[in-house]
């Protein structure tokens, strides 16, 4: 019988290949590439993670700015803008975060309150918060990485307390800077060219580009006040009584969150045989600047003495008592202040015998 021959096992190059395993080179490149992955994955977590973080941020600043100034698309069933917030109910800025939350010293708000220099107004001002809820357990406001928010002055400076003018956060690196997701985020409520990016200024965030005119502050202006004036008072015997026109504007007490003088207009009106006050300037508030946001009363007398010194002095004619009742008032007008670099124009105030 012939016999086949026997195949030989072939073994070639991939046998001897899967017998040994990889080579020294071949593990090195491998390593290699999967560190590149890795790398490449964890740089495009980071990045995400950066970016849900921020816009986190954001979200929190735009909850913090309505809490302070109010929203700037609210609206009243008249189309006119309605000013809400810390400002509008207490009168100024937070010289912290946590009176957005905490009432603090302040008074709780009311409708009813009447200042000092008008007994018979009724006028709304004081703490109507919290403006802002806290996550459940938290004490703090936090940025989307989880530090506090910073404090910063008009110029960018770190502050404890006082007005904060800027709030802000300083991203991932809690360091002024940086780029794309991780740069700084500020919230901006008034800035002075110090705090602007690139300037000679000291300021401690970053993310500013220009300077910005107090967002809580808007000039006030009256179109006239009319009336008769002192030497036609309607009679010879009360002819003294209307010597001067003041026009006052009240409303909340930035120190306590009561209601008070906001600002004081006097005019000498003893020579004049009628009021006719067209060109009344712009009113300030009695420490000087703009009136704060939000809404105000502002009404017109005619009194016997000049009241510049007192503000506060009670012009309310219904009590006896004030050495200086006004003789003539106008009724009092109600209405909502607004940032603006133009005054807001308010109608002519009639000046009456009550």
């Amino acid at each position: 019988m012939i016999r086949a021959p026997r195949a030989k096992a072939f073994r070639g190059y991939g046998s001897r290949r899967s017998a040994a395993g990889l080579t020294l080179l071949e593990l090195v490149v491998v390593l290699t590439i999967l560190a590149a992955l890795g790398t490449v994955m964890i740089t495009q977590t980071t990045s995400l993670t950066n970016e849900a973080r921020y816009e986190q941020t954001v979200r929190t600043l735009e909850q913090l700015e309505a809490a302070v100034v109010g929203d700037s698309d609210l609206r009243g069933p008249d189309g006119q803008r309605l000013i809400t917030g810390f400002v509008a109910d207490v009168g100024r800025l937070p010289v912290s975060l946590d009176e957005l939350w905490l009432i603090g010293s302040l008074n709780e708000f009311a409708i009813d309150k009447s200042p000092t220099g008008d007994t018979s107004l009724a006028v709304a001002g004081g703490w109507r918060g919290p403006y802002l809820r806290l996550p459940v357990g938290a004490n703090d406001l936090t940025d989307g990485w989880g530090r506090p928010f910073g404090t910063f002055d008009e110029d960018g400076e770190t502050i404890a307390s006082g007005p904060i003018k800027i709030v802000g956060s300083l991203g991932p690196t809690a360091s002024i800077g940086g780029t794309n997701f991780e740069r700084d985020l500020p919230l901006v409520f008034e800035a002075t060219a110090n705090a602007v990016d690139g300037s000679t200024g000291t300021a401690d965030i970053d993310g500013i580009s220009s300077a910005v005119p107090a967002r809580f502050e808007g000039p006030v202006s009256v179109s006239g006040v009319e009336g008769p004036g002192g030497a036609d008072a309607g009679d010879d015997t009360n002819s003294g009584l209307a010597n001067y026109v003041v026009i006052r504007v009240y409303g909340p007490n930035p120190s306590t969150g009561g209601v008070q003088t906001l600002a004081q207009y006097v005019q000498d009106v003893s020579t004049t045989p009628s009021v006719g006050v067209t060109t009344l300037p712009a009113l300030a508030a009695l420490g000087g600047g703009d009136l704060t946001v939000g809404p105000r009363i502002i009404r017109a007398y005619q009194v016997p003495n000049d009241p510049t010194t007192t503000p506060e002095q009670n012009l309310d004619p219904s009590v006896a008592s004030p050495p200086n009742p006004a003789y003539r008032l106008s009724d009092p007008f109600y209405f909502v202040n607004i940032p603006g670099g133009l005054p807001q124009p308010l109608p002519t105030l009639v000046l009456e015998v009550p």
